[in-house]
């Protein structure tokens, strides 16, 4: 009888220990789906900055970000990183398979990605009475951030 529960024991561990391998050999765009709906369905902390950046609007734009995502990307995602617990967090944009554009300041020199990864990333400080700031957004193609090009602009590509 022993036997047979340290056996029933290992397997599960041996199970567990398979999935959580597989977890973190999977691209990203399926981490991140999987990411997201924990998120969402688990945490309420990261679905309220989830909800509340997919209905933030490209600035300049009627189009939010989610929305422009959705229509230039065959797979996106959110998802919250916390940094510094309770106090500052990452909220993350990723779009794979995306054609896009990113346009320097004054317009000139765009670039043109196909067949892309592409994510923006929103920083956010939680104030002292509990209100949170947006404190600046990145974005980055192909795992590099892109601070030449402005963001805006390119954004705003994004809606088109």
């Amino acid at each position: 009888m022993a036997n047979k529960i340290i056996k029933g024991v290992i397997a599960v561990i041996i199970i567990a220990a398979v999935l959580v391998g597989v977890y973190f050999v999977m691209p990203g765009q399926v981490k991140f789906k999987i990411n997201q709906f924990y998120q969402e369905n688990f945490d309420d902390n990261a679905a309220k900055y989830i909800t509340e950046y997919k209905a933030m609007k490209i600035p300049g734009t009627d189009v939010t970000f989610d929305k422009a995502f959705e229509n230039k990307a065959k797979n996106h995602s959110w998802y919250v990183e916390e940094v510094v617990e309770g106090i500052q967090y990452k909220v993350h944009l990723n779009g794979y398979k995306m054609d896009i554009v990113y346009l320097q300041e004054d317009g000139s020199n765009s670039q043109h990605f196909t067949n892309t990864h592409a994510e923006y990333t929103f920083d956010v400080v939680v104030q002292e009475d509990g209100s949170h700031k947006n404190t600046g957004w990145h974005f980055l193609v192909d795992g590099n951030e892109k601070p030449e090009y402005d963001k805006k602009a390119s954004a705003q590509s994004l809606a088109q």
